[in-house]
């Protein structure tokens, strides 16, 4: 079932030609993977759809509801498209406990209406994305390892219980063993949870087994999409057999990572 709909976005910065009438679709609990080299424009739809950054044109519908690309998001339009960045400790306030941080939202967006329910909720959340040990709600971000951060990442973002999630470079920073986990936690949230995810990643072989639909950018156009696996297996594009061309050969432990991912599938 379709979910959302990007049409004819486009975005300059300083005149300089950044999205060129980006067009795709999202279908619920898919997963849709943007790829490309760095500078292609990835995390620039990331922000726009997420409203961090405003477009120049566009039109975007979320479950039929149109949403603006090219004013400020609305509270309630906010909620339902959220985005993980891809420094996941950044992300958070230093200050606050991982408590403090993923009640907020649920205070914020009344997702809880009872503050005593609160801690019940995020031990559920907690639970959803395999953190084990609640005592994690009362340290800060630092003293959580990075998958430990990222998991916590993606309960601060389901929280919101989004339509559409965002995740850029989501592995990028996390160990081979780590990153495979990852991955397959968005595959399962999606099933689990009904929202569809967005993600933005270059590394083309994760990708292979874990998105349903591909779209490959080029200087800020969609040059090929359609199906992941006939896409890479097949690519009609002579940029995206670069890109399949470069991956590096895989190291021992590399192998045992995509061994896993083929398995998930």
């Amino acid at each position: 079932m379709l979910l959302a709909q990007i049409k004819n976005l486009n975005k300059k910065f300083q005149n300089q030609t950044v999205l060129n009438n980006i067009n795709f679709d999202i279908e619920s609990r898919q997963v849709l993977a943007l790829a490309g080299e760095s500078g292609c424009g990835k995390s620039t739809i990331a922000k726009i759809l997420a409203g961090l950054l405003i477009a120049d044109s566009g039109k975007f519908s979320l479950n039929e509801n149109n949403f603006s690309l090219v004013n400020t998001r609305l509270k309630p339009q906010r909620k339902k498209i959220q985005l993980i960045f891809q420094n996941s400790l950044a992300s958070f306030n230093p200050k606050y406990t991982i408590y403090q941080s993923l009640s907020w939202p649920l205070e914020e967006y009344e997702i809880i209406k009872k503050p005593i329910e609160i801690k019940d909720k995020i031990a559920e959340l907690f639970e959803l994305v395999g953190l084990n040990d609640l005592n994690l709600m009362n340290r800060f971000p630092h003293q959580l390892s990075g998958g430990q951060i990222q998991r916590a990442a993606i309960a601060r973002a389901i929280s919101c219980e989004p339509d559409l999630l965002i995740a850029d470079e989501p592995t990028s920073a996390l160990d081979v063993s780590i990153r495979s986990q990852i991955l397959s936690l968005f595959k399962k949230l999606t099933l689990q949870k009904n929202f569809a995810c967005l993600i933005i990643s270059h590394d083309l072989l994760s990708l292979k087994n874990l998105a349903d639909r591909i779209c490959i950018m080029q200087e800020g156009e969609i040059i090929e999409r359609g199906i992941t696996k006939d896409i890479l297996n097949n690519p009609q594009k002579k940029y995206t057999q670069k890109l399949m061309a470069a991956i590096p050969s895989l190291n021992p432990e590399d192998q045992t990572f995509y061994k896993f991912v083929n398995y998930l599938n």
